[in-house]
């Protein structure tokens, strides 16, 4: 397992590999399109052998983003995500989750409170670590 963290002066992301497939993002401030490379490159060291990923984004710092990251992150979702979880405090994001939902459907996954967000993401490594 590993982490990385990428900042710039509007978006701080911590990213951690948490099992086989299962990668958790903490998102805080002003999300921007020019740290997505670097995202998309650790989303795919977490992989597993058959190229499956979950996404765990923890969207709870988050307050906005620049309006390509939604439309690329939602294309990746629906492309190349086993699904995804989320948790967020925003007006904003919930916009933009909503709308991500409509091209993504039923792979994202919202939880009205980071508790449950967490439960979640503790019985997803368990399941992963369980059968890796």
């Amino acid at each position: 397992m590993h982490e990385r963290e990428i900042k710039t002066d509007k978006t701080s992301l911590k990213l951690v590999h948490q099992a086989d497939g299962v990668f958790l993002s903490r998102v805080a401030g002003h999300w921007e399109h020019a740290t997505l490379k670097a995202f998309y490159d650790f989303a795919e060291t977490c992989a597993t052998q058959d190229g499956k990923i979950w996404w765990f984004a923890d969207f709870w710092e988050l307050e906005n983003y620049e309006t390509q990251v939604r439309v690329d992150l939602t294309r990746w979702v629906r492309d190349r995500t086993e699904g995804v979880q989320t948790v967020f405090r925003s007006k904003i994001v919930a916009m933009g989750v909503q709308v991500a939902r409509l091209v993504a459907g039923a792979k994202i996954k919202v939880h009205p409170d980071r508790a449950q967000f967490e439960r979640s993401l503790a019985k997803e490594v368990t399941l992963r670590r369980a059968h890796g």
